[in-house]
């Protein structure tokens, strides 16, 4: 066969009309033995050919009756050109949405642009343009990169976060924040990068003191800052975790725990005086709010943390915003009092803490030194007392921080509000959003009071990029609406996300403050549901090999090491090289580029690899001499085809062989059977689509077996053949669809319309479904023990439910003679759809172990 480059776009063969892209159609050679070459010209003439095909808009259906699913990958902030990293969750992401697609969903697959950030606007002073240029610049070269890795977005939804119209929203919802009472602005010491010139929140810190982004050494500096009071949902986020409806979170879970910490306490907002006049307000952890009362000092390590200038003195007292009592404020360094985790202010209670109680001794505190009884109670008391009246009181570990949102650089989301001389601070009103900075930055932005309408000054920080990326998932399902963020009944229909997608470093802060406004716009009736994404699969890092000089560590490029006398050394200096995995990075000279992978392997394969080896979850070590496995798989398949064409022009006018053929058709469909089973339950289930990919390598080898006679006379090596090219359809568009054309013009076809749409493409076929009577596993066990097992055909398996399953189980002599006649006290039937069951039937032990007793005593007895 040969791809020709002919405007024919339908095909008759025999009774049968056949679809064909119009630049494309396959033409016999003479001799019909000769096979057809899977090279590096031929998969990029595949590609180029199908690419509209692939690249056809897939846009959600709102109107459709059929279920809903709603997969949706992290999208990317557009640096300039995807990498290894970007093709591996956007393969994922595609291949699991094609995958629904051809089982019947209504599929929301959107994409958009996490636009906003100190890079782009780092890269536009560098190079002298406007932020907006430079982002636009990189987000149409990004388009184009996935639009050729063959990726079926609903682009009509597109989001951009540095685009008004997103923003607007944005700025929307930090109002309703506001509103709300949950955002906040005061002066604290701020983790200050004197690279980037911009406050980072804790979390972008390292263990090192250094920058996340810029790696530059973090200072400490006191300004004005915006903060949003995240820990108000800490106790919901944290409870959240324990919903079983999160699927497949796994370790997640214990990292957002660990982030959250446990909720074992309260903070309270206490009013701080300087001689005598309020001055501003400190929030203090305590661990046991029903003491509170007989509290007697504040402790404090550092003075600038409660944002006085100058020293503490006995200028400085807070009021305790239960008894009104006024309390000293005290300097106790860190080494001399055991401060709450992660806080440098504690609230001294003598009464129950030995050590507030030499403290107060020591400073002649007087103090009520009667010990009061813990009182859970008594603390929820207190706790909602001080959330009524606006004074804190919300449960939360003591390390855990309210979000710090305001960044000192332009290219971000303006924070909506206004400076006013005789208003004070005033928040711009929903109907004069989007607020927008002026591109000249050399003066601060004059804005007329919303509430006064006299001159004021426009606030210039910008919001952290991470309120951005909080909410797109909401706006993907309401692109268009001009008046709110969304429209609630239909975020109502959509939500929660089915398969949220990305990658493990996003998997603490991105998602913990994503959780966050779900769960405020939860509180608020505005979303369904608190959780925002059912099923989490995060993917591993795409790992390539850094080689660092021994003596210096200075990292240098492959090309520059060779191997002599059996060790690696550098080419020039001859000096020892070690080879570390490490995430591809530009810096470390160990990346590959996606377009240098398309260029020289194909998109299909390259897709095949990225998803091929290892399971999503785990890190890829990017190798090509690991590539072998894919590459021949390709080729196997494609020579399958030659070998079926072939066998049918050759065998089209003899006579079926039926006894010959019937001793092969059960093999064929067991085979058949057993591979879609197999196939589907890692597509759907357990998403390790590598073990997909070797499911499907196992069914090509199982076809091969046959001749060309049982390949063209053999109603079920037909079927074994389409379900193989279905089934791979979602990982590898182009090369299936290509395949797939082959297939439709094979003569003599012996499947029946109802069975192949012959007139329509690959992806507008159903997916490959077992046959009725094959068998499926039921597994008894008892106390989670494994006692039995039966088969159960797959048309009752649709049917199947505990008490089925039950009844299963109870006619099993091994499972009956178990239970030696002990009550059942509950049976759950764990399904997986299309796959097996587990039926676990709970017993009270007692009995046995008594019975077992018995049984050991009458053999003593014996002996």
């Amino acid at each position: 066969m040969e791809i020709l480059s002919v405007s024919v776009c339908r095909i008759r063969l025999g009774s049968r009309v056949v679809s064909s892209p119009k630049i494309g159609i396959y033409r016999r050679h003479s001799s019909v033995s000769k096979k057809s070459s899977l090279d590096l010209a031929t998969k990029l003439k595949i590609e180029s050919k199908w690419g509209s095909l692939i690249n056809q808009a897939v846009n959600f259906d709102e109107t459709s009756k059929s279920e809903k699913c709603y997969i949706c990958p992290m999208f990317p902030y557009p640096s300039g050109n995807l990498h290894m990293g970007h093709v591996r969750v956007y393969t994922i992401s595609d291949a699991i949405a094609r995958f629904q697609r051809q089982n019947g969903k209504n599929v929301l697959h959107p994409i958009g642009f996490d636009s906003f950030g100190l890079p782009a606007e780092n890269a536009a002073i560098e190079n002298q343009v406007q932020p907006e240029e430079w982002t636009n610049k990189n987000i149409a070269k990004m388009r184009k990169q996935l639009r050729q890795l063959g990726c079926s977005f609903d682009w009509s939804r597109e989001v951009i976060t540095s685009d008004p119209q997103y923003y607007k929203f944005t700025q929307y919802i930090f109002l309703l924040m506001y509103k709300h009472g949950l955002v906040y602005r005061k002066k604290a010491w701020v983790n200050w990068d004197p690279v980037d010139k911009t406050v980072l929140a804790d979390e972008q810190v390292d263990s090192n003191g250094r920058s996340w982004r810029s790696g530059a050494k973090v200072e400490r500096k006191q300004l004005e800052q915006w903060f949003i009071r995240s820990t108000n949902f800490a106790q919901s986020l944290r409870n959240g975790l324990d919903n079983e409806e999160l699927a497949e979170w796994r370790d997640i879970v214990k990292l957002q725990k660990h982030w959250i910490g446990e909720c074992d306490g309260a903070e309270f907002i206490f009013p701080i005086c300087l001689n005598g006049k309020k001055h501003s307000s400190l929030n203090i952890w305590v661990q046991k709010p029903e003491h509170i009362s007989k509290a007697a000092f504040v402790a404090v390590s550092d003075p600038s943390e409660i944002g006085i200038p100058g020293s503490v003195d006995s200028n400085v007292t807070v009021i305790n915003p239960f008894t009104k009592s006024v309390l000293p404020v005290i300097v106790i360094p860190h080494n001399d009092l055991n401060y709450p985790e992660g806080c440098s202010i504690k609230l001294g209670i003598p009464s129950q803490c030995d050590d507030d109680a030499r403290i107060a001794t020591m400073k002649k505190i007087p103090f009520d030194s009667t010990r009061a009884l813990d009182n859970f109670d008594e603390r929820i008391r207190v706790c909602q007392l001080a959330v009524s009246g606006k004074m804190g009181g919300h449960l939360k570990s003591s390390r855990l921080r309210d979000w710090l949102v305001s960044r000192q650089r332009r290219w971000g989301t303006p924070i909506p509000v206004v400076h006013c001389d005789a208003c004070g601070t005033v928040p711009v009103a929903f109907k004069d959003l989007p607020v927008v900075l002026p591109k000249d930055q050399s003066s601060a932005p004059s804005a007329k009071c919303p509430k006064c309408g006299e001159p004021g000054r426009q606030e210039t920080d910008t919001m952290d990029t991470f309120v951005d990326s909080a909410w797109y998932f909401l706006r993907y399902i309401d692109p268009t609406n001009q008046d709110l963020p969304f429209d609630k009944n239909k975020v109502e229909n959509m939500m929660p996300v089915d398969v949220y997608i990305g990658g493990k470093e996003h998997a603490t802060l991105h998602l913990y403050y994503a959780r966050f406004l779900s769960h405020f716009l939860h509180s608020i009736g505005w979303i369904p549901d608190p959780e925002p994404f059912k099923r989490l699969l995060v993917q591993g890092m795409v790992m390539g090999k850094t080689y660092y000089i021994k003596k210096t560590k200075q990292v240098v490029r492959s090309s520059s090491v060779i191997e002599r006398d059996g060790q690696l050394v550098e080419r020039e200096s001859g000096e020892p090289v070690f080879v570390k995995w490490e995430k591809m990075s530009k810096s470390k000279h160990n990346g590959v580029e996606p377009s240098d992978m398309f260029d020289k392997f194909g998109v299909d394969t390259t897709r095949l690899l990225i998803l091929g080896e290892v399971a999503p979850t785990s890190d890829r070590l990017w190798k090509e001499e690991a590539f072998d496995g894919i590459l021949n798989f390709q080729e196997k398949v494609w020579t399958l085809l030659d070998d079926f064409m072939d066998s049918k022009v050759k065998f089209h006018n003899q006579s079926v062989d039926e006894s010959k053929i019937k001793a092969v058709e059960d093999k064929l469909r067991d085979a058949r059977n057993f591979h879609v089973k197999g196939v589907t339950f890692n597509y759907n289930q357990s998403y390790q689509l590598s073990v997909a990919i070797s499911k499907l390598q196992s069914l090509v080898k199982s076809l091969k077996k046959f001749d060309q006679e049982t390949m063209a006379q053999s109603l079920e090596f037909e079927k074994a053949l389409a379900a193989l090219l279905i089934m791979l359809a979602p990982m590898a568009p182009h090369f299936a669809s290509e395949l797939w054309f082959r297939f439709q013009m094979a003569p003599r076809s012996l499947q029946s319309p109802m069975t192949i749409q012959w007139k329509n493409n690959i992806f507008k076929q159903s997916w490959p479904q077992m046959d009725d009577d094959y068998l499926l596993d039921v597994i008894f066990k008892v106390n989670n023990a494994v006692k039995g097992d039966a088969k159960i055909q797959y048309k009752d398996f649709k049917k199947l439910n505990d008490e089925v399953a039950l009844k299963m189980a109870l006619s099993d002599p091994k499972v009956v003679d178990f239970l030696g006649g002990r009550d059942i006290l509950a049976a759950d039937c764990a399904i997986i759809n299309g796959y097996s069951a587990t039926l676990n039937i709970k017993v009270d032990h007692t009995l046995h172990k008594q019975k077992g007793a018995v049984r050991k005593n009458t053999a003593s007895s014996r002996r």
